[in-house]
């Protein structure tokens, strides 16, 4: 099946093209999006309370008795690269596999079922705008990094207000108050990295991935403006970070092992300006820190490259890509 198909046998509304094509909507009556994959597709559907591990455990039982259904459809916990933009509380993702057989009853015996379990659960569709909390609702969007129910006025009114508020930020906020809460934030970050070093002296390289977050929140928790600037001094602000953990680890074992000594900062310093002590003993700890920081902002990087700019830019796609409950897209 291609794409296209995919999301025809959804009955979903289709956003963007070719590889990028997903369906959105209504499924159940609750917000939706299909992804179509290989050889079937991923269906989220969104709650308003939390789906527990405990009801997706005993769905996917269900799934598994069903003789049409075993093997074939399940509900997992969504936790990939296409899931990163979605807060997981309150959805599940229901993956099917079609296994080059006709797609749809598979299809429509997984929603009888799925909507079997969420009655028999007293789990609801949502009836009011999630903006502003009144009955009713004419379209589907992505709001607070989840799909809701909302009014297209009160989506519009939303967009135009988030634009205002970042062009103001943008007029009157500067760089010093998001260096000031990026230096701050880059120590604490590196907080629990230095911890487990120290603690149970291992490496916890997913831990490094707190130190760019925590420079790029601590900016932004400041008030600091957010551009291509602060990208970049997350970065080389990470690396440095991340060499200090190096040098105050090895501080703190120093005056450790050999207490009579009382070594400062600086004169651990002077090991790692000593090369031959260096190359012996440091090289391959440092790098194993460097390795780690480069990891961490890898793992962090969807969140650091985020500027008052693409920020302002989210806000009208999210309006573009609204979709209406009668299945055509919300435009201005």
């Amino acid at each position: 099946m291609t794409r296209e198909e995919s999301i025809r046998l959804t009955g979903l509304e289709q956003i963007g093209t070719e590889k990028n094509a997903v369906g959105r909507g209504l499924v159940l009556g609750f917000p939706a999006e299909a992804v179509p994959t290989k050889h079937g597709l991923h269906l989220y559907l969104f709650l308003e309370a939390e789906f527990s591990g405990k009801q997706r455990k005993a769905l996917n039982q269900q799934l598994k008795e069903d003789e049409m259904l075993k093997g074939k459809v399940s509900i997992s916990n969504p936790i990939g690269e296409e899931d990163a933009v979605w807060h997981m509380g309150n959805m599940f993702r229901v993956d099917m596999n079609f296994k080059n057989e006709e797609p749809k009853p598979t299809y429509d015996a997984a929603l009888r079922l799925v909507e079997t379990f969420l009655t028999e659960e007293a789990i609801r569709p949502a009836t009011s705008c999630a903006i502003c909390g009144q009955s009713g609702g004419d379209s589907v969007a992505r709001y607070e990094n989840r799909l809701a129910l909302v009014h297209r006025a009160c989506l519009q009114q939303w967009q135009r207000e988030q634009s205002q508020k970042l062009e103001l930020k943008q007029q009157n906020a500067g760089y010093f108050r998001g260096l000031i809460g990026g230096l701050i934030g880059g120590l604490v970050g590196a907080v629990p990295a230095l911890g487990a070093m120290y603690f149970i002296n291992f490496f916890v390289g997913v831990l490094f991935a707190l130190i760019p977050l925590g420079i790029y929140f601590g900016w932004k928790l400041f008030g600091g403006k957010l551009s291509i600037v602060t990208t970049v001094f997350t970065i080389l602000y990470t690396l440095v970070v991340a060499l200090a953990t190096e040098v105050v680890h090895l501080w703190l074992i120093l005056r450790e092992e050999f207490p009579e000594f009382q070594f400062t900062i600086r004169e651990t310093l002077d090991f790692y300006l000593d090369f031959e002590f260096f190359r012996e003993y440091l090289m391959i700890d440092t790098l194993m820190a460097l390795g780690f920081a480069i990891v961490g902002i890898w793992i962090a990087w969807r969140q650091i490259r985020q500027t008052d700019a693409s920020a302002a830019q989210d806000t009208v796609t999210v309006l573009e890509e609204a979709v209406s409950v009668g299945g055509h897209t919300v435009r201005d």
